[in-house]
């Protein structure tokens, strides 16, 4: 059906022209016709009216608005002014009802003032132009004094009942929005004349014919947009069905591919989409409200006062909802080619204490801790909101960009997919909730995994990519500015780096603490650095695992950590971990490049983890901590030990042989320890390290290698094991993977440690000498551990050694076992009981003791290393204090136990007593108190539990019998102290300010482990 007709006005051949020069960017030029008395007929404009020098045009819709200026409408504008202080808004389009309640009478009508002029004057919004169609309460007064009050006011365009607007952006993209009378379709309107003035005088089908031409006349517009005050489509209790009037209107968008339809009337938020191309949308909710909804076609719909935000570029266009408290609520993306792939069902899953909920594009992720919401935005979500539900602290996001962006040209997915998994309980990971987000762009898929666990302040998510880039946006120059802290960080206006995880926090007052961790203990001796910053407009490049945010206003906090290896030793690390500016924190690096990507393989980059917490940084660390509890449970019987490694001795493996290893079983046994490791040199295949000459393995093993040496273990390892398990021990060994050609050899040595554990039940690995150059070697190995793991059932535990080299570090790996952090030598005097204190003490506050083993050597060895004077050498040390210092981590006993003198063995009831206690002190969440140590502190470590736990406190040497230490607990707390080991005695106290109590200690060098219990 045509709706062409012989007699049309054109409103272009004559009238005038306004020129208004707005910032820097925007140049706006209105033509508009005046009307002829005789003329009747209509042609479409071909000048653009607005010209746009960005490479996109952002306006606001809003609707239902002019409520006589009364709160609500001016707390709309408020956020519109907020809103327009940080974007573009090149123009803004009122959907209608423009003046309540019956319109104006004339163009002097104060209510021009009251319901616009006075309101839409805030700093940023004093200069931005209106575009507006007229609402069925305009046509209640004088529907013509609102089209002659744009010759009033220049910021007022409405120069006919229903007219078009061009705009030209970056210089050659053009969007036409056709801006429409739909009072004049209703046949209950043009009925009643006396309630609607002037509706009846309308030509509908004259309006029709100028649509269809309009649309056909401008058929190569990049986009075309459709505005009128009545929906098409509704979830409101006055539209809950398409509406009749409005049908051929709709025919006519779907025949000339309209993308969008912007409506009001309804005083609400809505986004429906029926089957077809076009998007509807309602924002009538400037002012008024009513309840709402759902239909059929509903995305999402809301009753609360805002507007929405449209961004057109030459790709998609971009339509966010912003409520009343200046939040994006809701965010959508079309792209330009075609609709993109209907939404994931609505869903919800309820499991082990955890839900996530997809409804109508908004994802939520939650538990009793932490509730994390996304817009779905075609399967690259974008964050809208965090929960804190244990203080009931919300923070609403910008919601403004994806979380995810690898590079500018991997914004809009062809394609997604949403998966939502229960994963039962293992004995190394508990039951959780596992949520898959898949999507492709083109020849590329970004794979990101969720979990959401209970009772854990925060959510962790993965990332996998698979296929092929479009461009090498992974590799950098690795490590360049990794040791900078925020007092040197780049400032820069642009980040290119790839971001795997934003926080948009709308709140811009935060202090940030970056926190920055080094490996290779061989080099390093202080292994945990912080840096402060305070957000400036610009962005600030900074370095580090872990980011700690405070709100200087509520002093709620969140941390970011990234589960990679150190900076340092990052694959592809741009020289930074975070890019932060006001509020708005980036998560920077993959950890993959291009060049990585297989095709039928997902490949793992680093993840990355959100958590809230109150006030306090007890409540933040302790956040951070139930987090990490996530990554591998500890399980009583495999990951608490007491370990014996000779190596530590330094006679390297020139003892290691039968008859020495048995004589070591009855010295560890007789020490109390639980592990006898035999170190290199157990094997057939002799190291680079040996103390013989034969030795010359390194990177490249044969696989004869792995067998026990015929000369040193002629009857294999049988009798080490029969003799270790004899005395109630267990037998562990050292391996070095094959690093040749980045581990390829992975399914080899698998096969190698899945056979010693079911030849001889061996269960812990010290895996030494690995390094991770690239992804490749990372991606061997990870193959290379996860086998043995299910091969044994997750029997087998790892000792991760990261002494020297590209290892994993503190965040990344932890699954596997724990971290052996450090070997240090009295032959070499770089031994001190303090030094390794103050290692596991500084790391503690980050990271789980329970994961690093500690070491104790033998005092008694190399005595003329040290400086005669020195009081800190380790032969001035009691030997029951330098094992006290590993007692909150996995001890480990480096050195010989044949080595010890008698009185060494003096200190075998402490570790008897020590392994009555340790599962249960390793329970509690382990942070440092006191003082860092140096030599001379007060000191220590408290295992926090509910109402009770464990204190251990050291007395370094000084000459302070007793201190004033600082803990965690809450002044005025009273609290009861049981002496365990140590020096210390039974006593009660009150905590005082700052959590202080008063310890007393006998002697320099002492210690006391206490149970507490708090009255």
């Amino acid at each position: 059906m045509s709706y062409l007709r012989p007699a049309q006005r054109n409103i272009a051949s004559a009238g005038w022209i306004v020129a208004i020069l707005r910032w820097k960017t925007l140049t706006v030029i209105l033509l508009a016709g005046l009307l002829s008395a005789c003329a009747a007929q209509r042609s479409v404009d071909t000048v653009a009216d607005i010209v746009v020098e960005r490479e996109e045009v952002s306006f606001i819709v809003i609707g239902d608005w002019g409520n006589y200026g009364n709160r609500h409408q001016r707390a709309v504008a408020a956020r519109m002014n907020e809103l327009a202080a940080r974007r573009p808004v090149d123009f803004i389009v009122s959907t209608g009802d423009n003046i309540y309640d019956k319109g104006v009478q004339n163009v002097d009508d104060p209510l021009f003032k009251q319901a616009f002029e006075d309101i839409y004057s805030l700093q940023h919004l004093s200069h931005i132009d209106w575009y507006l169609v007229l609402g069925n309460h305009d046509y209640r007064g004088n529907y013509q004094a609102q089209v002659d009050y744009s010759e009033t006011n220049p910021r007022w365009h409405l120069p006919e009942t229903y007219h078009s607007l061009v705009v030209q952006f970056d210089g050659v993209h053009r969007a036409v929005l056709l801006l429409t009378d739909t009072n004049a379709f209703s046949r209950h309107y043009r009925n009643n004349p006396d309630e609607y003035v002037g509706v009846d005088a309308q030509d509908w089908e004259a309006q029709l014919d100028w649509v269809d031409e309009s649309l056909a006349q401008h058929g190569n517009a990049d986009w075309r947009v459709v505005v009128g005050h009545h929906p098409v489509y509704s979830g409101s209790r006055r539209g809950g069905r398409v509406n009749q009037d409005m049908l051929p209107l709709l025919r006519l968008m779907e025949r000339h591919d309209v993308r969008a339809y912007f409506a009001g009337h309804d005083h609400d938020l809505q986004h429906l989409k029926p089957p077809g191309a076009i998007e509807h949308f309602v924002s009538g909710a400037g002012s008024k409200l009513r309840p709402v909804g759902k239909s059929a076609h509903t995305r999402f719909a809301v009753s609360q006062r805002g507007f929405a935000y449209v961004t057109l570029n030459a790709a998609e266009m971009i339509v966010e909802f912003v409520n009343v408290e200046g939040d994006v609520i809701y965010r959508t993306t079309t792209p330009i080619g075609g609709h993109a792939a209907e939404p994931p069902a609505n869903q919800s899953v309820d499991y082990a204490g955890g839900n996530v909920t997809f409804e109508d594009g908004r994802l939520v992720l939650q538990n009793d801790r932490i509730a994390r919401t996304y817009a779905w935005n075609h399967g690259n979500p974008i964050s809208l909101s965090l929960r804190d539900k244990l203080t009931d602290q919300s923070w609403s996001l910008l919601g403004e960009q994806p979380d995810v962006v690898l590079d500018e040209s991997l914004t809009h997915p062809q394609d997604a997919r949403l998966t939502i998994r229960e994963v039962a309980s293992t004995s190394i990971v508990r039951e959780h909730i596992a949520v898959e987000i898949v999507a492709h762009f083109d020849q590329l898929e970004v794979k990101r995994v969720c979990k959401v666990f209970a009772a854990t302040p925060a959510i962790g998510c993965d990332l996998f990519l698979r296929g092929q880039a479009t461009k090498d946006w992974g590799p950098g120059e690795q490590g360049v500015d990794a040791l900078r802290m925020v007092e040197t960080a780049g400032l820069s206006d642009s980040d290119d780096a790839p971001v795997v995880e934003r926080l948009q926090l709308k709140d811009r007052h935060w202090s940030m603490q970056n926190v920055q961790f080094s490996a290779a203990t061989d080099h390093n001796d202080t292994l945990v650095q912080t840096g402060t910053a305070v957000p400036y407009r610009k962005d600030q490049r900074l370095a580090g695992n872990l980011l700690l945010l405070t709100n200087t206003l509520n002093r709620r906090q969140l941390f970011v950590l990234r589960e990679a290896p150190a900076t340092i030793d990052q694959l592809y690390n741009p020289g930074y971990d975070f890019t932060v500016s006001h509020g708005n924190v980036r998560v920077n690096g993959v950890g993959v490049s291009a060049g990585d990507l297989e095709p039928e393989v997902w490949t793992r980059g680093y993840g990355t983890v959100v958590g809230v917490a109150g006030e306090g940084e007890l409540a933040l660390l302790d956040a951070l901590r139930r987090h990490q509890e996530t990554s591998r449970t500890l399980e009583a019987g495999r990951d608490h030990m007491i370990l014996m490694n000779t190596w530590g001795d330094r006679s390297r493996d020139g003892r290691n042989n039968e008859a020495f290893a048995l004589r070591e079983l009855e010295a560890a046994s007789r020490l109390g320890v639980t592990h006898l490791q035999l170190d290199d040199g157990w094997q057939a295949g002799l190291s680079v390290n040996s103390a013989s000459a034969a030795g010359s393995l390194w990177e490249d093993w044969h696989p004869d290698s792995w067998k026990p040496h015929p000369e040193r273990y002629p009857n294999g390892l049988r009798p080490i094991v029969d003799k270790a398990e004899a005395l109630g021990m267990q037998l562990g060994l050292w391996f070095n993977p094959s690093a040749v050609d980045s581990y390829a050899n992975w399914e080899r040595d698998a096969r190698v440690l899945v056979d010693l554990y079911r030849r001889y039940g061996v269960r812990t690995f010290k895996i030494d000498g690995i390094q991770v150059p690239d992804k490749r070697a990372e991606k061997n190995l990870r193959r290379l551990f996860d086998r043995v793991m299910a091969e044994s059932g997750n029997r087998v535990v790892f000792n991760l050694d990261v002494t020297a080299g590209i290892r994993p570090g503190y965040h990344h790996f932890v699954e596997y076992g724990n971290i052996f952090l450090e070997n240090r030598y009295t032959d070499w005097g770089n031994y001190y009981p303090y030094r390794t204190l103050r290692n596991l003490w500084m790391l503690s506050r980050y990271v789980p003791p329970q994961r690093l083993q500690i070491e104790f050597l033998n005092k008694w060895r190399n005595a003329d290393q040290y400086p005669a004077e020195d009081p800190l050498a380790p032969a001035n040390v009691p030997f029951d204090y330098a094992f006290a210092v590993t007692m909150m981590a996995q001890p480990l006993a480096w050195m010989e136990g044949t080595g010890l003198p008698d009185s060494g063995f003096e200190v075998a009831p402490v570790i008897e007593q020590y392994r009555k206690l340790q599962v249960d002190l390793h329970r509690g969440r382990i942070f440092p108190i006191g003082e860092q140590p140096d030599g001379t502190a007060w000191s220590g470590f408290q295992s926090v539990r509910d109402r009770h736990g464990y204190v251990l406190v050291f007395r370094e040497f000084n000459t302070r019998k007793t201190a004033t230490v600082a803990t965690w607990f809450t002044e005025g707390d009273r609290v009861e102290f049981q002496p365990l080991l140590g020096h210390g005695n039974r006593f009660e106290a009150t905590v005082g300010a700052g959590g202080t109590v008063s310890f007393t200690l006998p002697n320099p060098h002492s210690f006391g482990l206490y149970r507490y219990r708090l009255r």
